[in-house]
């Protein structure tokens, strides 16, 4: 990526930052912000009160709808969590079907909006369907349809898949407009912040749920520092890279190269940690912005291969969701995997409230 681009990144990701560090107390920053708290309260009560009172249309679909989302502004970990649940889903026998919004991905004209209802495909690209659609296809396999509407995402998936037995929608929590059945609410260490509504605070709507738009609610948690108590969720980096060829480099084996580590997440410096816990020397380090776009012309991604244990070439390291746009136009940068681990008890609970929505 060019050095201004670059720079600008950094600076959007260090203001991102901060606002995060203020999130976490009740400084003079959430004083001076909580009146318009109140404003973004009374939407969301305004907003529920429409839906529940037929004023604005619910989309109710003929098959039961598990949606993904957070109460907390930013990343919690949602796609991670979405890929083991389709796993998890497609293991005991059902047929999944995945939607999203494709955030991050180029928007289509209004006037076409029927043409913004998009399948995901292998050869999709990421600037078309998005990155974590595709992640999510990448792993999983199943049907995954995108577009700004979920509920019309929903029919064309159903449209063209009509023996699907469950629908997940990656992220959607607030979005009434899509009826669904389950909620899964998934928190990480960063928790509730200071508890307070935006812009005041972190929270999209109050804690606990106040307006709430399903029958069943879970809640998936680290249940670590600040994150609220429910079920457990953990995430680890796998001791392996891979590359687009289904190569694998053993991570747990001291890399005698380089390694510069280049993260477009939500919050990247926890991938550089996680990589320092690891015990891996990184060389370099790029933090992009939440979605960032790789362009082959901006980023300099050589066919790097470790040849000896006297190479001194760069490794390039990133993650899955940013692997997924990389390997578009190189497949030889690795991506780490994370993996994401669900509590028994929680898919055991999911499992009896399938059970009584298939009956």
């Amino acid at each position: 990526m060019s050095v201004p681009s670059e720079r600008l990144a950094s600076l959007q990701i260090s203001l991102v930052n901060h606002i995060r560090e203020q999130w976490q107390k009740r400084s003079w920053f959430a004083l001076v912000l909580w009146p318009l708290s109140l404003l973004t309260l009374t939407y969301i009560w305004a907003n529920s009160y429409l839906y529940k009172n037929a004023k604005r249309r619910t989309y109710q679909l003929s098959k039961p709808v598990i949606v993904v989302g957070n109460v907390v502004v930013g990343g919690a970990g949602k796609t991670p969590v979405v890929i083991e649940l389709v796993k998890y889903l497609s293991a005991s026998g059902r047929r999944v079907g995945v939607i999203s919004k494709g955030y991050g991905r180029e928007k289509i004209p209004s006037s076409t909006l029927h043409l913004d209802t998009l399948e995901v495909f292998e050869s999709s690209s990421t600037s078309l369907v998005g990155d974590e659609p595709k992640l999510i296809h990448h792993k999983t396999s199943v049907p995954v349809f995108v577009g700004d509407q979920r509920a019309l995402a929903a029919h064309a998936l159903l449209e063209r898949y009509p023996n699907t037995d469950v629908i997940i929608s990656d992220d959607g929590l607030q979005h009434n407009a899509l009826g669904r059945d389950i909620n899964i609410i998934v928190f990480d260490n960063s928790g509730l912040g200071n508890g307070l509504l935006l812009p005041a605070g972190p929270l999209r709507e109050p804690w606990p749920r106040v307006f709430k738009n399903a029958s069943k609610e879970l809640t998936l948690s680290t249940n670590e520092d600040r994150a609220p108590q429910g079920f457990t969720v953990s995430r680890a980096l796998a001791d392996f890279a891979i590359n687009k060829r289904g190569q694998r480099l053993d991570l747990r084996e001291p890399l005698h190269a380089r390694v510069h580590a280049v993260a477009g997440i939500a919050r990247p410096e926890i991938f550089f940690e996680m990589l320092m816990e690891k015990g891996i020397h990184l060389s370099e380090t790029t933090l992009l912005e939440d979605h960032a776009a790789f362009k082959e012309k901006e980023f300099d991604f050589q066919d790097h291969h470790l040849k000896n244990s006297h190479a001194q070439e760069t490794v390039f390291l990133c993650t899955e969701k940013d692997a997924i746009k990389i390997w578009e136009f190189n497949p030889n940068v690795w991506a780490v995997p994370l993996i994401c681990k669900l509590d028994p008890k929680f898919t055991d609970e999911l499992e009896d409230a399938l059970i009584q929505l298939e009956q």
